[in-house]
């Protein structure tokens, strides 16, 4: 019976700043990654928040929103959240400053169309919420 072996090669903490990790992979050779805290190229961060209601998304389309932040500009990170996201689905969510002091939020359901049974997916109304790191 063969041993699975994991160990973890990224430190699972936003508090480590930004270093190079290496571990020897029990099959051979050298596994690395570099760790980034969000930290070190964020200088602040602007939020909002607003009431939305995607309603239904067809199989292979997108709801798409608008979300004011003062002081987002294009370039800068984004973490987005919706409260009445389902946790048990196959949506794409996805957040990103498109212009000055906004942030445009798409949810896509990639089901496929041609697939046996292509299922909408119905959000109802709940919060949009938008976290934008701002890196100038």
């Amino acid at each position: 019976m063969a041993t699975d072996y994991y160990e973890t090669l990224g430190q699972e903490d936003m508090d480590i700043g930004t270093e190079v990790v290496s571990k020897r992979n029990p099959a051979g050779g050298l596994l690395s990654t570099t760790q980034v805290n969000i930290a070190s190229f964020a200088r602040g961060q602007v939020r909002s928040s607003v009431a939305w209601t995607p309603g239904a998304i067809a199989a292979g389309d997108a709801a798409t929103t608008t979300i004011t932040v003062s002081g987002a500009t294009v370039g800068d990170f984004v973490l987005a959240g919706f409260s009445e996201m389902p946790a048990s689905s196959t949506l794409i969510f996805s957040a990103y400053v498109s212009e000055a002091n906004l942030v445009t939020v798409v949810i896509a359901n990639p089901t496929l169309v041609a697939s046996a049974s292509p299922a909408a997916v119905t959000l109802t109304a709940g919060t949009l919420y938008a976290l934008v790191f701002t890196s100038r």
